[in-house]
């Protein structure tokens, strides 16, 4: 007995010292958690430690949720007893210690939404007992150990938001205990292993935002207690089994979207009558959507958007008879499916408990139906880029708790209903491109949460409602332009102290400039051109401090220019041309530069920096000949030239003004070069920005002569055209990293991060060393802070920026905000082209076939078989050569590490180019990368030298 004592006695103190050290690994509690954990009470009585009754041993030690951070500290192994270790919800960081092992009686292990990060123990099998095991939402690498399979008790693993990579072990289908499986938002690749169709018990199964593919196996369709299961957003393709609903009679929730499934939706999900959401959506499903929802009284939440469901035609919207049924329902997206034909009345029959309804970009035609006021609990309707007609019925009134409202892009007419002034919560409403008559409602002013109001592209007249003009929360945008507005600009305009956005123009608005314009001290972007203001520029314009684009222009305004506008920090557009002005042109701050400033049509001013006359570039290129044409682009011609002071070659690119955009263009490029200094960007000699001879504005940038052209000429020799040599692997790579170091500079190393937008081979000129420079800044976006987005990329833009097909970003065609990741994802393609010689718009590429996926499938055992024909000589003469000479092993060894570095190469592609943005790997880490093997590349070659 007393031996009994005497052990016990020594394993509670072996607890106490293993609590007191992992309180010394805690750096942070600002709840003072731990603050109970001293001589003054039993440590069996310490918050968040339980103990045994009997032996007043530690067997649950549960900080969840305590805002800790610190470490795990290696005497965590010391508490034997431990059956429940919990640290969700904090800020834990470091790895697992190896030390874990040793808890063979732990039984739940929680360690979820931390910053842990290194690879999960591989021996985790020794904790036999462990039923729950979740770490998610953390930072661990690797591969998903094969330990796992061999614990036979395990209920619960989930693994999900981590940076784990590899292939889903086949061997996780042997434990056969298993309920809730979640392996989302990693790196997870290859299929999904058939052995998982054995986990009978599997209740929750999630493996969305990965980079998984091929078909589900069928045997998973069979595990029928599932009730959730998730695949979104990976490249899983086939087609979804017609007896689903039967095979799949208890599942709840079945996400499938973003992916390349294809054939048509099962009739038999009208068997699933637990079913209460689904996505389908962003997928290849065709023909109709079946009306299978008449017995699916629990669906909430229905996801069928970006499909090719509809036929364009009458009727293709039936099946919304059976959604009426469904009593519940909160979430309905129909959009971009190509559904024609009318909206049917039935939808006012919808569930009243409806809070989004969104049938964008579609073919839908005939007149909103007039009780659209029965939907009264909508949060959203969006019925944008259609061709629906007639008026916006009264009836919209009574949707009181709608706070989105989209009608823009239609064939809509009439007045605007004076009943959206009921509309309090309203906060978003798109009215744009219709055919709207009569004044703007004053009753909008009611709606005080507005922070968006898009009216512009109709035909409005009469004045401006102050009501409207003063909504002081109106914040992202206010855009009347494009209307028959009259009348002056109310002072309340100064009430808009929020406003990021307004647009005026090409009205018909006179009077002076109010003052109370400056006090809109977040204003961005100012366009009140093309009306019939006057008077003096007020000088409270310089108090907009953050202003970037201000459009005076065409209007009647005399009177110099504020001299303060020099110190607008952030202004990079200024267009005062065809006013009254006089007086001195200012020479600091942006009059600076001739390509940020537009004061054209005002002949009374004088002074400012000395222009580039237009006539010495029609000069250096003779008078912009044929002869010495190079290239023409989207928006103009490049020439060659000479300057004549020291004869270097430059090349002109002069702007065709009459093509939309072409503007933009030019300041976008100077702005973009004006402040970038890489050598791995092309260098800007000059700006001009004037008007010709006749009158007409006239617009030009010169550049430095880059004498080997343009990638595009490499990989794609025209037949008749200047001939060009073959590029070396090494050559390749070269080229890459430059464009890389380039995008690492652009992203990373300058105050105001820069999105190229556009990068292809024909915007990748190389000079005479065959370095590679990034050219053509006509689409970049200059942005304060990085916009880059997760997971599901909801946030749209109207920039419009898009790109050049098969070279843009999947996400900017579904309206998405350019950002970091969109130029990754060209430069993945970039790559992939360089070292297969196939264009992303290849024809051959059909059927959901992309670069990305001919790519992916061929890795790692096919290299051979896509790489371009220079590639493959290359590589086979070095076959040649190993067979030929004396040290034939190690010439074997540089042609097996030569492929290797192709592997590899091709796999940084591939994670640059991949569909879904989170799932790109950054510049900086493709650039470390690229760097390590030209480093293995350039030893190669000095192996192969030294045997020769």
């Amino acid at each position: 007995m007393v031996g009994v004592n005497a052990a016990t006695l020594a394993g509670n103190e072996t607890d106490k010292l293993a609590l007191l050290a992992i309180k010394a690994m805690i750096i942070q509690d600002p709840l003072n958690i731990t603050s109970s954990w001293n001589e003054s009470l039993h440590f069996c009585h310490w918050q968040g430690v339980s103990c045994s009754t009997r032996h007043e041993r530690v067997t649950q030690l549960n900080l969840s949720s305590q805002k800790l951070s610190g470490y795990i500290s290696t005497s965590i192994g010391n508490l034997s007893f431990l059956r429940t270790f919990d640290l969700s919800n904090n800020s834990f960081q470091g790895e697992i210690p190896n030390e874990i092992i040793h808890l063979f009686r732990l039984e739940t292990l929680v360690l979820a939404n931390n910053s842990l990060r290194g690879q999960i123990p591989s021996n985790i099998s020794n904790c036999r007992n462990l039923r729950i095991f979740k770490v998610s939402r953390n930072k661990f690498t690797g591969k998903i150990p094969f330990g796992l399979s061999y614990l036979s008790k395990l209920v619960q693993l989930d693994l999900d938001s981590n940076n784990l990579e590899g292939n889903i072990p086949h061997s996780l289908g042997n434990i056969s205990s298993l309920e809730v499986l979640r392996l989302g938002s990693n790196y997870l690749e290859g299929h999904v292993p058939p052995s998982l169709g054995q986990l009978k018990n599997l209740v929750t199964l999630i493996i969305s935002l990965n980079n998984l593919s091929g078909e589900i196996p069928e045997s998973m369709y069979n595990l029928s207690c599932l009730r959730v299961t998730s695949f979104s957003c990976n490249g899983f393709e086939g087609r979804l089994p017609l007896n689903i609903g039967l095979t799949l009679p208890n599942t709840e929730v079945f996400l499938v979207a973003a992916n390349n499934f294809s054939g048509s939706i099962p009739i038999s999900f009208s068997n699933a009558s637990n079913l209460w959401r689904l996505e389908l959506s962003r997928n290849k499903f065709s023909g109709g959507v079946p009306p299978i929802f008449k017995n699916l009284k629990k669906l909430t939440w229905l996801r069928i958007d970006i499909n090719d469901l509809g036929t364009g035609k009458a009727n293709d919207l039936s099946f919304i008879d059976s959604l009426t049924n469904c009593s519940i329902l909160r979430v309905l997206y129909l959009d971009e499916c190509n559904f024609g034909g009318e909206l049917p009345t039935s939808m006012v029959n919808l569930s009243l408990q409806l809070q989004i309804f969104s049938v964008e970009s579609n073919k839908l035609s005939g007149c909103i139906p007039h009780d659209i006021g029965n939907l009264i609990n909508l949060n959203a309707l969006n019925l944008h880029r259609n061709q629906l007609v007639g008026t916006i019925p009264t009836t919209i009134g009574k949707l009181y708790k709608l706070q989105e409202a989209g009608f823009g892009s239609n064939e809509l007419s009439g007045q605007i209903p004076s009943t959206f002034g009921n509309l309090t919560l309203l906060r978003r409403l798109w009215l744009e491109e219709n055919n709207f008559q009569g004044s703007i409602p004053s009753s909008l002013g009611n709606c005080q949460n507005l922070e968006l109001l898009h009216l512009y592209g109709n035909f409005l007249n009469g004045t401006i409602p102050r009501e409207v003009i003063g909504l002081k929360y109106l914040s992202l945008s206010l855009n009347l332009s494009r209307n028959n507005l009259s009348g002056s600009l109310p002072s309340e305009v100064g009430k808009m102290k929020f406003l990021v956005e307004l647009d005026l123009s090409q009205n018909q608005l006179s009077g002076n400039i109010p003052n109370s314009l400056g006090d809109c001290i977040n204003l961005v972007c100012l366009y009140i051109d093309h009306n019939s203001f006057e008077g003096e520029i007020p000088k409270s314009l310089s108090l907009l401090k953050v202003i970037e684009v201000m459009d005076l222009s065409h209007n009647n305004l005399f009177g110099h220019i504020p001299k303060d506008f020099a110190n607008l920090t952030f202004l990079g557009k200024l267009n005062l041309s065809f006013n009254d002005l006089d007086g001195e042109v200012p020479v600091t701050g942006v009059f600076s530069n001739i390509s940020a400033i537009s004061i054209a049509g005002n002949e009374k001013l004088c002074g400012g920096i000395p222009e580039i006359n237009s006539n010495a570039n029609l000069k250096a290129t003779n008078g912009f000949s044929n002869a010495n044409l190079i290239g023409v682009g989207s928006f103009g011609s490049v020439y060659k030239g000479n300057l004549e002071s020291n004869q270097a070659s430059v090349a002109v690119k002069v702007f065709n003004l009459e093509r939309r955009g072409a503007s933009k263009s030019f300041m976008a490029e100077c702005e973009t070069l004006r402040n970038t200094r890489h050598r791995n960007l092309v260098r800007i000699v000059t700006a001009c920005s004037s008007v010709d001879y006749q009158g007409n504005d006239f617009m030009a940038l010169v550049y430095e002569f880059m004498p080997n052209g343009s990638l595009e000429n490499w990989l794609h020799p025209q037949s008749g055209s200047e001939g060009r040599g073959k590029l070396t692997l090494l050559q390749k790579l070269n080229i890459v990293i430059d464009v890389a170091s380039a995008l690492d500079y652009l992203h990373n190393q300058i105050d105001m991060p820069i999105i190229h937008c556009d990068l292809k081979p024909s915007n990748i000129l190389l000079d005479q060393d065959m370095a590679a420079l990034i050219g053509d800044f006509g689409l970049s976006k200059i942005i304060v802070e990085d916009d880059d987005i997760e997971a599901s990329n909801n946030s749209t833009s109207t920039i419009g920026i898009k790109g050049t097909i098969g070279y843009a970003a999947p996400e900017y065609g579904m309206g998405s905000e350019v950002s970091s990741r969109g130029d990754m994802y060209s430069f993945g393609i970039l790559l992939l082209e360089i070292f297969t010689g196939k264009r992303p718009t290849d024809d051959s590429f059909i059927d959901g076939m992309n670069l990305n996926l001919f790519v992916k499938m061929a890795l790692p055992e096919r290299v051979m078989e896509i790489v371009d024909h220079d590639i493959l000589l290359e590589v086979e003469e070095e076959k040649e050569a190993s067979s030929s000479n004396h040290h034939n092993e190690p010439g074997q060894t540089r042609r097996e590490k030569l492929i290797e570095c192709l592997i590899s190469i091709l796999t940084i592609g591939v994670k640059c180019s991949e569909e879904l943005p989170s799932n790109r790997i950054q510049i900086h880490e493709a650039c470390k990368q690229l760097l390590k093997f030209k480093g293995t590349m350039l030893s190669l070659e000095l192996l192969s030298c030294n045997q020769n």
